[in-house]
């Protein structure tokens, strides 16, 4: 089967802020997301094209891009996204802001 979206990965506390993120980047979009709230352990593992993480990559995970927010209760405050090997600093308010980087740092199909 042949995907037209990115394909990306949400590991996010709180589930709340996961589930807002989740419905966001597939209203309207092609976008293939994966939750891992709602997956648990049975997320698939192997390359994704963005990650959306409060700490690390789950273990055996790849992404192109990962976005770490600023904490691990979705506050808003300084975040990074990694592309390239590259670390960038960037300010994360809230999931818009997350879609937006998206769109920004991550090439769409």
């Amino acid at each position: 089967m042949e995907r037209f979206g990115r394909r990306i990965l949400l590991a996010v506390q709180p589930t709340v802020l996961e589930g807002a993120l989740a419905r966001m980047l597939t209203t309207g979009r092609p976008d293939e997301v994966v939750q891992l709230g709602r997956t648990g352990a049975n997320v698939a593992d192997g390359g994704y094209d963005a990650a959306v993480v409060c700490d690390e990559l789950p273990d055996g995970i790849q992404a192109a891009v990962v976005i770490t927010l600023p904490d691990t209760r979705g506050s808003g405050g300084t975040g990074t996204i990694t592309r390239g090997g590259v670390v960038y600093e960037v300010s994360i308010g809230g999931a818009e802001r997350v879609v937006e980087l998206l769109d920004e740092y991550v090439d769409h199909r």
